[in-house]
């Protein structure tokens, strides 16, 4: 069994990469078409991204993408995608590390609010972390 002090919450790197597709698929049936380290590069390319993962020093555990934004009045927002934990380490507040993590980020980058979507039975989680249920989701798969 793991102990939450033996987690550490850090950026993601490319070795990581793998592990954190894995765990996504826990989350989303999209798979990716090209190669972990033309991923990456992809992904990091974007300034207005951040992304963490929680590792044991051997295993990552968790992660959690943060998009910002400013709107058009020029506040500046935080959108919050892919949370996502180990199923055998959930329960244990690797999850609430990771928000926490980009919620630190979100204000250090001067977001005025953090947004983000979740399932119905992932409700009460995002209640527990200090969310507010607001409005409905719609999507439109592409």
């Amino acid at each position: 069994m793991h102990k939450l002090e033996d987690v550490h919450i850090e950026n993601l790197k490319l070795e990581y990469v793998p592990q954190v597709i894995e765990l996504l698929q826990e989350i989303s049936i999209f798979t990716p078409k090209t190669k972990d380290k033309e991923l990456f590069k992809q992904f990091i390319s974007q300034s207005n991204v951040t992304s963490v993962v929680a590792n044991d020093g051997n295993k990552v555990l968790g992660f959690g993408a943060m998009v910002t934004y400013t709107n058009l009045r020029g506040g500046k927002i935080g959108f919050i995608e892919d949370i996502v934990t180990h199923p055998g380490f959930r329960k244990i507040g690797i999850g609430y590390r990771v928000l926490d993590s980009l919620r630190k980020t979100a204000i250090f980058l001067g977001c005025y609010k953090i947004s983000l979507f979740c399932k119905d039975e992932n409700i009460e989680f995002y209640k527990k972390c200090g969310f507010n249920l607001n409005g409905n989701e719609m999507k439109l798969v592409l």
